[in-house]
């Protein structure tokens, strides 16, 4: 994605989810506190996007996540981590139906009973929303482990009370 695109939505501290979807005018069903909306552009797009305005590409927050821990696939991403805005994704980030959850909103979870294709785990927000993502309860809990882990690290680095690596 280079400069030259327009996005019609930036990432911001009210944003919970992003959801890809299948349609021809819409590539994202966004949620928000209090509300949901549909945008043009893909979820990795706005995550990208974001990370630039953030002051480091998206890359750059992958490797820094790469460096700084073992982890080595589903990669949450530090967006903001002054503001502790980080992401996770649900499947790989290059799989079409990626869904990004935000750390900061996320009250709770639990298992989608009698899916049949795929694991599913219930989303619920601090603002009474919820939504199903496709992701095991168990992924779930580790992808969350994780972006804990990311946001306790980076915000750490920021705060100028990191450690120097010997």
């Amino acid at each position: 994605m280079g400069k030259n695109k327009e996005l019609d939505y930036m990432i911001n501290a009210n944003t919970m989810l992003l959801k890809p979807v299948r349609h021809e005018k819409y590539g994202t069903l966004v949620y928000e506190k209090g509300c949901k909306f549909y945008t043009m552009f893909r979820p990795k797009d706005y995550i990208e996007n974001a990370c630039l305005e953030g002051g480091s590409s998206y890359t750059g927050r992958r490797e820094a996540v790469l460096y700084s821990t073992t982890y080595r696939n589903k990669i949450p991403i530090p967006i903001f981590p002054e503001k502790s805005i980080i992401a996770f994704p649900t499947l790989s980030s290059s799989h079409f139906d990626c869904e990004w959850v935000f750390l900061l909103h996320v009250k709770g979870y639990k298992i989608v009973e009698n899916v049949i294709e795929e694991p599913r785990t219930q989303v619920d927000f601090h603002d009474g929303q919820y939504e199903d993502v496709t992701i095991s309860a168990y992924s779930f809990k580790e992808q969350m482990e994780r972006a804990s882990y990311c946001n306790f690290l980076f915000s750490r680095v920021n705060n100028h009370e990191s450690y120097i690596k010997m």
